[in-house]
């Protein structure tokens, strides 16, 4: 019985939302569009006081006069006929309510069809079920006529059944250019997640009429789905021009270009909707996001704070704000967002794992473990959550248990080039240098330009004693990152260790200055690998000076 309601009220809430849906668009079209045809099929109207007009409909079905509801209805679609195009944005609901009450209007239906469509539209406003019941009987016994066929598919489709799909396949076998019938299965095949059969639908519909806003609109949104943003983003200019008014196709275009990495672009476009209504689907949530991808904090926090007034309860939300923080590197902000949105969803393992990143970047490599650790419970198949493991034990100094880690997430992702720089670095602790060296060469082997495995390398070679390998590839790793500050070091410390002391003060000088002037960050382990020498009685006297005098730290 409870699935009975649900269909019934499904059905009224169609065929009602149908009928307003014609009222809403009619009311704010643009009258730019006259010059364009009609499809097959569609005709032409618009509105003078719609909403009154629709009123007085409504009243007359009301009042059982259900000859007087349906000729008003259709009235009200073609008073100002020369003008709009209401259809440009219809889905199939109101392609099918507007055709139904157009037809019985035309004289198209015979009084049995005429009177059901009627009763319908009357129960429907009454939300009477048992009258529905009664005339769902009736539907069923009705001879199969093009109206009555059209009718049981659009109780289908509104129901939810999934034998829509094969009622609406035998309506196109006699009629293949029904434009009610293929924008229901181009809207079924969008919302089963079929995009590329969505997407064919839609080419059809622009074929029967190329001024088809929805099918451009439909398209698009299933172009944006497939991760064709640049296709999409094609469909809904085209969308836009054939109907400007329409705010929500403003926004999914400013997605398209979200996703193109767009986000100055994107901008506009948000803002417009954003003013149009603020509490427009997630217009501040995805401004929010613009700003914290072009580095404006202020921006994205003021409109992730707008967002979360709205949506008090997303988690998304609370993820974004812990990133707008962990960018400006607060990451105990960062964790209180995160706790936030993990408490609201407590399984999603991109929360988990951001609070772990939060962690680790904080130097709480215990916090950010148990963290990863969760993650991997959720997600077995990601290398980057492995190789965090191991870049957690790398730094809580227990190296063994790092390189299983590394090698976890080589087992998973045997091009992911980070691990093996995480192998590298934890065999060099151990004194695996050969080792070292060769998983380097791995990683470069995976991506030649790639500066971090390339100074690890010149490192690992440092520490096998291989000094001139070290410099040759620390400036090899400059030339792909200029801001590798621990490749400069690594060249003046190598030079210093080949004896070349001058050379090497001279080179200490000229990095040092060069990160001073360009806001470049030392790193403690330049200081620390002098330090080094010094407990190896090698060069003691020079590491002092570098230390003391260009660095200007102290000696403990």
């Amino acid at each position: 019985m409870l699935k009975l309601l649900q269909s019934v009220s499904l059905f009224f809430l169609a065929l009602f939302f149908g009928l307003f849906t014609i009222m809403a668009h009619a009311a704010v079209l643009d009258t730019s569009v006259r010059k364009n045809s009609l499809p097959p099929g569609r005709r032409q109207y618009g509105l003078t006081e719609v909403f009154s007009a629709f009123s007085d409909a409504v009243a007359a079905f009301k009042q059982d006069s259900l000859e007087k509801g349906l000729h008003l209805f259709s009235k009200i679609f073609r008073q100002t006929e020369q003008s709009k195009h209401i259809l440009r944005m219809a889905d199939y609901n109101t392609v099918q309510v507007y055709s139904f009450v157009n037809d019985a209007d035309d004289g198209k239906l015979n009084p049995v069809e005429k009177k059901i469509l009627g009763a319908l539209i009357a129960e429907g406003i009454n939300r009477d079920v048992s009258g529905f019941n009664a005339l769902k009987a009736e539907i069923d016994k009705a001879p199969s006529t093009s109206f009555i066929v059209h009718l049981k598919l659009f109780m289908l489709y509104t129901s939810k059944e999934k034998q829509a799909e094969k009622e609406a396949d035998k309506i196109l076998k006699d009629n293949p250019d029904d434009i009610a019938v293929n924008t229901l299965l181009a809207e079924l095949f969008y919302d089963d997640d079929k995009y590329d059969k969505s997407i064919a639908y839609c080419d059809k519909l622009i074929a029967l009429f190329p001024q088809d806003a929805h099918a451009f609109e439909l398209k698009g949104k299933s172009q944006a789905m497939l991760s064709h943003p640049d296709s999409a983003l094609i469909d809904f200019d085209k969308a836009i021009k054939l109907f400007p008014t329409n705010k929500l196709l403003e926004y999914h275009r400013s997605l398209a270009l979200f996703d193109l990495d767009k986000f100055r672009e994107a901008i506009p476009g948000l803002q417009t909707v954003y003013k149009f209504n603020p509490e427009y689907l997630y217009s501040a949530y995805y401004l929010a996001k613009c700003y914290n991808k072009l580095d404006m904090a202020d921006s994205a926090f003021y409109y992730v704070n707008l967002h979360l007034h709205q949506y008090p309860n997303d988690d998304d939300g609370y993820d974004l704000r812990g990133d707008i923080y962990y960018g400006k590197n607060d990451y105990r902000n960062a964790v209180a967002q995160y706790d936030q949105a993990i408490s609201i969803n407590p399984t999603k393992e991109s929360f988990i794992e951001d609070r772990g990143d939060a962690y680790f970047y904080d130097r709480k490599y215990t916090e950010a473990l148990a963290d990863y650790t969760k993650a991997i419970q959720l997600d077995k198949h990601r290398a980057y959550l492995y190789d965090q493991v191991g870049d957690c034990y790398y730094q809580l100094k227990q190296y063994k248990k790092a390189i299983s880690f590394e090698e976890l997430a080589i087992k998973t992702n045997p091009t992911y080039k980070y691990a093996y720089v995480g192998l590298s670095l934890n065999k060099v602790e151990l004194g695996d240098y050969t080792g070292a060296i060769a998983d380097c060469k791995k990683a470069i082997a995976i991506d030649s330009t790639y500066d971090t495995a390339i100074g690890d390398l010149g490192w690992a070679y440092y520490c096998a004693g291989d000094n001139d390998a070290c410099i040759a590839y620390s400036y090899k790793a400059l030339k792909y990152d200029e801001k590798a500050t621990y490749a400069m070091f690594n060249i003046a410390l190598a030079t210093l260790k080949k004896g070349e002391v001058e050379k090497a003060k001279e080179l200490y000088r000229q990095f040092i200055t060069q990160c001073k002037e360009k806001g470049y960050t030392i790193q403690d382990g330049a200081v620390d690998d002098l330090k080094n020498l010094i407990k190896k009685n090698i060069a003691v006297e020079e590491c002092k000076y570098i230390i003391q005098q260009l660095f200007g730290k102290q000696l403990e």
